[in-house]
């Protein structure tokens, strides 16, 4: 197996083949509440709070901004190559995406999703 390189990258971006995002809407994850979205791929960008991460899910024609608990969950895809194949490959989708109110008046309603096999 050839030397992986990407890991490198100051960046994380994993696109099928053919898919050009750059000129996509921003669109939350609630515009997609009780749908579901065939993950074409994902990325990172800065986050609010210096030193924070945001993962941006490309897919049904948009980029979709997703919760930050969900930088854990694509930073897992992103570091394993059969997952990242598998994203490639057409093989992800989200379900299930739903709001889950916040218990604490502190704290932000959220939108849930779940990983599903496409």
């Amino acid at each position: 197996m050839a030397f992986n390189f990407r890991k490198f990258n100051k960046g994380t971006k994993v696109c099928r083949e053919g898919v050009d995002n750059k000129d996509y809407d921003f669109v939350g994850l609630g515009s997609f509440e009780g749908e579901e979205i065939h993950v074409d791929g994902f990325f990172f960008t800065p986050g609010y709070n210096e030193g924070e991460r945001q993962v941006v899910v490309i897919g049904e024609g948009v980029n979709i901004n997703m919760p930050g608990r969900a930088v854990d969950d694509f930073d897992k895809i992103a570091a394993d190559p059969e997952a990242v194949e598998a994203v490639l490959n057409g093989e992800l989708k989200l379900v299930d995406i739903h709001l889950v109110k916040a218990k604490d008046k502190k704290k932000k309603d959220t939108y849930s999703y779940t990983f599903a096999n496409a």
